[in-house]
């Protein structure tokens, strides 16, 4: 009876397996297929294109300004535009980068070399009041609001500061060196002059 009795447990449990698997195989065949369904039966469905903001920084001038024999009382200028290419509101900041001097070379006395920012004509944007150059990298100013398919243009004017009280000599053979650029910027309580 005992015999029986394993005979009967075995035939069981092989049975429960049996059943187990087919219902698996079952779950798996009606999920496959309503899946299938759901993908090959959506006939109107499209492509998703997403494209990131593009924004950008344009010299309309000269993108690199070299100036030698720049005597104190001089300033060179250059123009440049921040354009929002897409359709939505956009924040930037604008940063010097590659800031340093040239090799065999010194800096500035600091406040002897000053830039400013003003927008041109009726450009919106920001104005930076005349500051001295940096010596490190550095964020002029950020979270500058742009609306969609607008532009921005500044002009960038660097200025060699006449001090008749001050001896200037140590800027003899002096040099600066920097980029201006723009990076995306978040969202800040920052209101552009009109």
């Amino acid at each position: 009876m005992k015999e029986t009795e394993k005979q009967d447990k075995k035939k069981i449990l092989l049975l429960m397996i049996i059943v187990l698997i087919t219902l698996i195989a079952a779950a798996v065949a009606i999920s496959f297929a309503f899946f299938s369904y759901v993908i090959h039966g959506n006939d109107e469905a499209s492509s998703v294109i997403i494209r990131a903001a593009d924004i950008r920084i344009v010299f309309d001038n000269r993108e690199v300004i070299i100036e030698d024999n720049f005597y104190p009382g001089d300033s060179v200028s250059t123009e440049f535009s921040v354009e929002n290419m897409s359709n939505h509101e956009l924040f930037y900041a604008i940063e010097w980068k590659d800031v340093g001097i040239v090799v065999d070379t010194h800096a500035f006395t600091t406040g002897d070399l000053v830039y400013e920012i003003k927008p041109k004509g009726t450009s919106n944007g920001i104005t930076i009041n005349p500051t001295a150059t940096p010596s490190v990298p550095v964020v002029i100013e950020e979270g500058i609001s742009l609306a969609g398919r607008e532009t921005h243009t500044y002009i960038l004017t660097i200025t060699y500061i006449n001090a008749p009280d001050r001896n200037q000599i140590a800027n003899i053979g002096a040099t600066f060196l920097g980029r201006i650029d723009i990076t995306s910027s978040q969202r800040i309580h920052h209101n552009p002059t009109p």
